[in-house]
């Protein structure tokens, strides 16, 4: 693919670069300037400590049946390459990905249609993962990767699944993904009973390394596992992805700064004027099957009737009051809404409290019953409401004209969480 544009993170940082020189000298002249700046300055130097912090842990890992993921927590991989020895880096990544609330994040995915077809696999191998029997999670673990690679590649992972590049994903690249599939397609010839530290799958599924039981080996098959999982979504997300960052490379017109600039001061105006409510714990607000008597326009009304949605699978309105992070058409979206609650029903819900985290957005807490793959679940779940313009969902102080409230998508995996 030609003409690609820039990494949203390259873009990022050229804006910050070229507008850092004017910002510095408004701000010799108005404190908000100031304050703005400083957090523009420390925003910056985060990007650029994780840019440095990629590059070592690609030369200090990739090597050793690492790789990097799109899904990895940036804390982890600045953790991993801050630490002097090799060995408490790989030390710190096994007990990352072998992290029960890590493993139940990752299982969260094989309740979409995307991966369902693997979930039994996925739920016997995370349970003898947390059982400590490695032996038998990391094939399982393999047998998910093949299968996922022939689904959506039609190759084995070691040969070629990955060789395609994807617009910016961590996943792409010689010395990501594909260098890991490598190393587990390299054919061992030699039967070995020492113990192995890099997840060799021929050697492995092929009876040569016999030796592979052992925690490291399994945290990089889930490593693999995510990675691959990574590498398909960026892929079936790239065309939509490229087409964002295009629309917001492109420079604006006089017009479009015009309004951009009669918005913020809107907004800014609003923000001042904004000051959060005082919050409010453990008290029961409104009940599933009763009518609630929340402001139509609040974040407690959404939550209310988000929930109720979910019970009587309304799938049209979830799907229209969700923020997603690419575009869809309605019904595309009412069908991920679907898929999403295949194997989950919510049979009460009430809520409990909320807490005004910005003037444009609210934790609703919510306390939900419901049944999950047969099992009964009861527990607490945040619902993060976010108060965006309709038009293009940017965000807007509350009770600003044009906007409304809508759910962020982390309350589905809040839900699938719950323990049973």
């Amino acid at each position: 693919m030609t003409d690609l544009p820039k990494k949203p993170s390259d873009h990022m940082m050229e804006q910050y670069d070229a507008l850092k020189p004017l910002a510095k000298v408004l701000g010799l002249f108005n404190k908000d300037i100031r304050e703005s700046v400083k957090k523009m300055d420390e925003s910056a130097a985060d990007l650029r400590k994780f840019q440095a912090a990629t590059k070592v842990f690609i030369d200090r890992y990739s090597g050793l049946g690492w790789t990097l993921c799109d899904s990895i927590s940036t804390t982890h991989i600045i953790a991993a390459v801050e630490n002097e020895s090799i060995d408490e880096g790989e030390t710190a990544l096994t007990n990352y990905f072998l992290a029960e609330t890590e493993l139940e994040h990752a299982g969260y995915k094989f309740h979409r249609e995307t991966y369902r077809i693997w979930m039994p696999l996925f739920e016997r191998a995370k349970e003898r993962l947390l059982a400590d029997d490695f032996i038998s999670a990391v094939p399982l673990l393999f047998m998910i990767i093949d299968g996922i690679c022939l689904k959506y590649f039609q190759r084995h992972p070691f040969s070629g699944a990955a060789e395609k590049d994807v617009f910016d994903s961590f996943t792409s690249g010689p010395d990501a993904l594909e260098k890991a599939y490598a190393l587990l397609g390299q054919t061992r010839r030699k039967i070995n009973d020492d113990e192995i530290s890099i997840p060799f799958r021929h050697g492995i599924l092929h009876g040569v390394d016999t030796n592979y039981g052992h925690r490291i080996v399994a945290a990089k098959a889930v490593n693999i596992l995510r990675a691959t999982i990574d590498y398909v979504e960026a892929s079936l997300s790239e065309t939509a992805r490229i087409e964002d960052a295009v629309k917001e490379q492109t420079p604006p017109k006089w017009k479009d700064i015009s309004e951009t600039i009669q918005r913020t001061q809107s907004l800014k105006n609003a923000t001042a004027d904004w000051t959060p409510r005082e919050d409010v714990e453990a008290k029961i607000l409104a009940v599933s099957g009763t009518p609630h008597d929340f402001d139509n326009n609040s974040p407690e009304a959404m939550a209310a009737d988000y929930l109720a949605a979910i019970i009587s699978k309304n799938y049209g309105f979830l799907g229209s009051a969700g923020v997603f992070w690419t575009e869809g058409s309605p019904g595309k979206r009412a069908g991920e809404m679907r898929d999403q609650f295949a194997e989950l029903e919510i049979t009460g819900w009430t809520i409990t409290g909320y807490t005004d985290t910005a003037s444009a957005a609210t934790n609703v807490t919510a306390n939900v019953t419901g049944i999950r793959l047969g099992q009964a679940i009861d527990g607490e779940i945040i619902i993060r409401c976010i108060y965006q313009a309709i038009e293009d969902q940017k965000p807007l102080t509350r009770g600003m004209e044009g906007g409304r409230w809508y759910v962020m998508p982390n309350v589905h995996s809040a839900i699938w969480q719950i323990k049973t």
